[in-house]
């Protein structure tokens, strides 16, 4: 399973899908691409 596919299963009940989660996982995976070359 792709992170984006289990970012959304997590994200299922908790947000209002009206809109998507496109832009949530996006901002999810550049922060932890940005921690990760912090380190």
């Amino acid at each position: 399973s792709s992170i984006p596919a289990m970012l959304r299963y997590g994200l299922t009940g908790n947000l209002c899908r009206c809109t998507g989660y496109d832009k949530i996982i996006r901002a999810v995976l550049d922060t932890a691409s940005e921690m990760r070359g912090s380190k």
